[in-house]
């Protein structure tokens, strides 16, 4: 009995399909619900009526249909069934379908098209609903019409339709999953897929200011310079895994000089003039018109990149017989005819030859050997096709872009805040508001992210100190101009400006600089060749642009609130100091700028010796600063005077080669009266020297008066200097107050006094805060001296400021026995001590010798009484 069962048995399996034998590979499992299809699933796609499913056969403009066997809500799948795996479409929630060799799309607007190619676009890309029957809507997401994959019964075949055919249904392979979990910035995504396939990760979201680079299977603590060793984009899935997004903050990278030919010269470059410090500016609309071009300072073979010169790039390209030369704006340039000139064209792909000459210049040829050349004639300025009159050009290629960090956390700014305090942020920290710096707050926060500039907002007299990249608004306010007219030495309301926007900024583009409509704003520079200023407001000087480093002189009829923004910079700036100018006294004065969002003092400028700095105050007044303790605010310029033409760094931060003077031991002189006040420094050294002093520059408003030291704001002195004079200069009679103040490094000094030479007061300048006197225009210039020794101290003895004259009086600072004689050798007066004051209102005008003889000697000197 149990034999014939057994028999029975065998013949039943004997009757079975063959396919039917091994079920786990042939039979599939209808899907009710499209959630429960996932990437890497392996599918079938049937009618579901008959029993046919897709096929492998392609045919001109459709897909075969071949036959299966349904068995519940199974499928028996047979030999020539297309098995298609699911990939993620390229639209959203959508899916492709891969037949190992391509991708199935909808490939008709007007007929029923269902084809196959290598390539996936949005019409490979399908949306796949289904209902808890199986009927699937499988509907392309492109452009084409005919575009929902139906079966056609009549043709037996399946295809795109717009009308109604026949219903078809999803079968999956029985599959295990694996789970991804995904972390961005600390949320969990999870997604499921079938295991054993190779996962192409998805993006990480985007987060403003930052790129995301993959994954990372530990988080990163701490911000690196390098990516994590196990950074991911793909991954083969065999069990459940959770990643962490990985973030970067990435940049363009910089422009090298190309100085050898190149096998390819495929790539972005700027076009540089370097011995006029300029590029061809590759984002202009109309590349041929003159001024075509923005200024670009190369150090070391090196342009920094930034929002500026990126967008003045062109892109070289291999065409049939050489180069096309792109600009960014989008025009081919070239030339075709046989002289000076520049074509350009939105379409029309001009052919250049390239090479590289021994000098490092690019000899760019045009079809009718015209050389691409800078023409620097007044009127002209511009980079054009000529015969080989100009002057050459240099090519800079950009490198690869540069990550400056990675992290797998990012601190985002969702709501607005405002700083009022120093602050530091070490996280990256990605800014999606508004983010307010002011009371004169600094934010130093290395790692931050963001592209728009409303986001960040410093205010007047407030920094940031970030890493390259970052976008913002520097905002600096202007007083109105109490006084008004084309004489700038006569008005108020002046300001010094400086641009902090990488690359450098179009003025027009500075918003609250130029008044609409009218000329009620002044925007100077100072040309040191010419001691001249030069206002921008004319044509002819050209001053369109407002770069890095370079300072300017501004002032508002009715006051203004500048607003500079764009990329901040954080890359060192390089400057040309002039020393040409043929005004001995003001020779070597340059107006440059803070190029950066925060403070810098003169510690930050290398490659001259400077004593010291101007700020223009609203006043109108040119205020001497000494040393390296005095900040340069953001958006402020600032004059310095150099004794040789020099090429200075303006560096982010302080370097060992810092310009810091070694002996700071001063005294502040400075004078005083209701509205204004000037200032003069003397420093001690043991070793002066004319490159530790700064010439006076007369104000601009003339109604100030100016205090000086041997006509110097910054005077030098050996160590064991006893006295020195002060000038005083005064325009209107009034009173005034004199102080002087020691630096706090010089703590040697015992004895300041003041003496007036006018009215013979001595005055314990370390006891009392200020001397008040009345100044006048008649006053003698050199008025006053200053006197670090006691009058008892015998070295002080060989000091020559002990006699003076004021109308009648004679004034002695030194005791002891006088005598004056007349130009015969007479006495005319005989003092057997002295101790002050001597009248001389009985002498004839004329010249007369006086001597003094104390315990230190003798001592005389002539004087001429009118």
């Amino acid at each position: 009995m149990k034999m014939k069962r057994f028999l029975s048995l065998l013949v039943v399996l004997w009757l079975l399909p063959s396919s039917s034998v091994m079920r786990g590979e042939t039979t599939w499992n209808l899907v009710t619900d499209a959630s429960d299809l996932y990437i890497g699933d392996q599918i079938v796609i049937a009618s579901k009526e008959y029993a046919y499913a897709l096929s492998i056969q392609q045919n001109d403009n459709n897909r075969g249909a071949t036959k299966v066997e349904f068995v519940d809500n199974q499928c028996v799948i047979t030999d020539g069934v297309q098995i298609l795996t699911l990939q993620a479409g390229i639209t959203s929630n959508s899916f492709a379908f891969y037949t190992g060799d391509g991708y199935l799309y909808a490939a008709s607007s007007s007929s029923n098209y269902l084809r196959t190619k290598n390539t996936l676009d949005e019409n490979g890309s399908w949306l796949l609903t289904i209902d808890n029957q199986g009927i699937a809507t499988i509907c392309s997401q492109g452009s084409n019409s005919h575009n929902t994959m139906l079966y056609n019964k009549s043709s037996n075949l399946f295809s795109c339709y717009l009308q109604t055919e026949g219903n078809v249904c999803v079968y999956k392979k029985p599959t295990t999953y694996n789970t991804i979990t995904y972390i961005e910035n600390d949320n969990p995504f999870h997604q499921k897929y079938a295991s054993g396939i190779a996962v192409t990760l998805k993006t990480p979201s985007e987060i403003n200011g930052f790129v995301g680079k993959g994954w990372t299977l530990t988080p990163m603590d701490t911000p690196s310079d390098t990516p994590p060793s196990d950074l991911k984009t793909s991954h083969t899935l065999t069990e459940d895994v959770t990643f962490y997004a990985v973030y970067a903050i990435e940049n363009s990278g910089d422009f090298e000089k190309v100085d050898a030919d190149l096998n390819d010269y495929a790539g972005t470059y700027l076009i540089v003039n370097e011995d006029n410090d300029i590029v061809f500016d590759g984002g202009l609309e109309d590349v041929d018109i003159a001024y075509n071009i923005f200024d670009a300072y190369a150090h070391d073979g090196t342009i920094s990149s930034n929002a500026t010169t990126d967008a003045m790039t062109f892109t070289i390209a291999p065409v049939s017989g050489g180069y096309s030369i792109r600009s960014a704006s989008g025009k081919y340039i070239g030339r075709t005819a046989n002289d000076s000139g520049l074509n350009s064209s939105s379409t029309t792909a001009y052919v250049n030859t390239i090479n590289i000459n021994g000098e490092g210049n690019a000899i760019v040829t045009a079809s009718n050997t015209m050389t691409l050349r800078y023409n620097k004639s007044e009127g002209q300025c511009r980079f054009r096709f000529y015969p080989g009159t100009q002057q050459p050009i240099q090519l800079y290629k950009q490198r690869a872009s540069v990550t400056y960090c990675y992290c797998t956390t990012v601190n985002v700014i969702k709501e607005p805040m405002t700083i009022i305090e120093n602050t530091t942020w070490n996280a990256p920290t990605s800014v999606c508001n508004t983010l307010t710096i002011s009371n004169d707050a600094t934010l130093t926060a290395p790692l931050l992210g963001n592209k728009i500039a409303s986001n960040i907002v410093v205010e007047e007299g407030a920094g940031i100190d970030c890493n390259i990249g970052v976008f913002g608004t520097c905002n600096l306010n202007v007083a109105a101009a109490s006084q008004w007219g084309n004489d700038i030495s006569a008005s108020d309301g002046w300001c010094g400006i400086s641009s902090p926007i990488a690359g450098g900024i179009i003025k027009t583009a500075v918003s609250g600089l130029i008044a609409d409509g009218t000329n009620d704003y002044d925007l100077y520079v100072y040309f040191e060749p010419d001691f001249a200023w030069h206002n921008s407001k004319k044509e002819s000087n050209r001053l369109t642009r407002m770069t890095m480093g370079t300072g300017s002189l501004y002032a508002s009829k009715e006051g203004t609130t500048i607003s500079f923004s764009g990329e901040f910079n954080t890359a060192n700036v390089y400057k040309k100091l002039s020393y040409s100018s043929k005004n001995q006294s003001l020779k070597g004065f340059n107006l440059i700028g803070n190029p950066f969002a925060k403070a810098i003092t003169l510690s930050n400028v290398e490659g001259a010796d400077l004593s010291g700095f101007y700020l223009i105050t609203n006043d109108g007044a040119w205020e001497a600063h000494i040393g390296n303790e005095d900040i340069i605010k953001p958006c402020e310029a600032f004059l310095v005077q150099t004794n040789s033409e020099a090429q200075i760094c303006i560096s982010k931060n302080v370097s060992p080669t810092k310009n810091n003077v070694k002996n700071n031991n001063f005294i502040a002189v400075k004078v005083a009266n209701s509205q204004y006040e000037d200032v003069a420094f003397a420093r001690f050294s043991s070793s002066p020297n004319d490159t530790a002093e700064m010439t006076k520059m007369p104000h601009h408003n003339v109604a100030i008066h100016s205090v000086s030291i041997n006509n110097k704001a910054i005077a030098s002195f050996n160590d064991d200097t006893k006295e020195f004079d002060v000038s005083f200069k005064v325009v209107t009679t009034g009173i005034y107050k004199i102080s002087l103040k020691a630096s706090d490094s010089f703590k040697s000094i015992e004895y300041l006094h003041l003496i007036d030479k006018q009215t013979g007061a001595d005055i314990d300048m370390m006891v009392e805060e200020a001397y008040e006197f009345v100044g006048s225009p008649a006053d003698n210039e050199n008025r006053f001296v200053v006197r670090l020794s006691n009058n008892n101290d015998d070295e002080n003895e060989n000091t020559n400021n002990w006699l003076y004259m004021n109308d009648n009086q004679l004034i002695i600072n030194r005791k002891g026995y006088v005598q004056i004689f007349d130009i015969m050798g007479r006495i005319v007066i005989n003092e057997t001590f002295c101790d002050g004051y001597i009248d001389i209102s009985g002498l004839k005008n004329s010249a007369y010798i006086v001597r003094l003889v104390n315990d230190n000697g003798v001592k005389t000197q002539k004087i001429i009484v009118k």
